[in-house]
């Protein structure tokens, strides 16, 4: 009897620890949300404001050919990040991803040509081929790209392991929020299957 307890107290402690050592090596995440931010303190926020065309997407990297620098000025192209955090294991509810081929208003920190930084917060707005009257009014007509000013980087074509300006690409698939879930289910499985474990050992003892 006490050596199947021992043993019940081992199996239960094994699957814990695969648990935890599961949990450790994989993505953390962190939970924010978004404030109703109005749209004259949003400009003041960002450094660069443009509206242009997503060219080309590497996970939450993209390529943006701009049309109109409303807040600040840079080249005709710019390399602009998505991610809220410098570290690549780290996925926030504020990150920001880019449809290739889309059309943005967006807000942006940092300095052309470098790497702009931006998310989910930051103010941006999908299918902006034209500003609202709102924005028109806060931001300006705005001007175009400073032709004088060297574009980018290109982003790696392969988006994966490579970085832009220095800064970590992740790839978009494997870094997804439902990718992050699976693994996280993963460890309450495992549980679940050491205790159904025990539950039937105890049931053929009793027999």
């Amino acid at each position: 009897m006490a050596s199947s307890r021992w043993r019940i107290r081992h199996i239960v402690l094994l699957c814990s620890l695969l648990s935890a050592s599961w949990l450790a090596f994989t993505p953390r995440l962190a939970r924010a949300s978004c404030a109703l931010v109005p749209l004259s303190e949003l400009k003041a926020g960002a450094d660069v404001i443009v509206r242009g065309q997503v060219a080309t997407t590497s996970g939450r990297d993209a390529r943006v050919v701009v049309q109109t620098y409303h807040k600040g000025r840079g080249p005709h192209e710019l390399s602009v990040t998505g991610r809220n955090s410098d570290d690549p294991g780290m996925q926030t509810s504020v990150d920001f991803t880019f449809k290739e081929g889309q059309s943005y208003l967006l807000f942006l920190t940092g300095s052309p040509p470098g790497l702009l930084r931006t998310n989910e917060c930051a103010g941006n707005r999908e299918g902006a081929t034209a500003l609202t009257p709102e924005e028109l009014a806060v931001l300006g007509p705005g001007a175009p790209p400073d032709l004088a000013i060297p574009d980018p980087t290109p982003i790696p074509a392969d988006g994966v392991g490579n970085s832009v300006q220095g800064a970590p690409v992740n790839d978009g698939r494997s870094s997804s929020t439902e990718g992050t879930a699976a693994f996280l289910l993963l460890p309450g499985i495992l549980l679940g299957g050491c205790l159904l474990f025990i539950v039937m050992r105890r049931r053929r003892r009793g027999h």
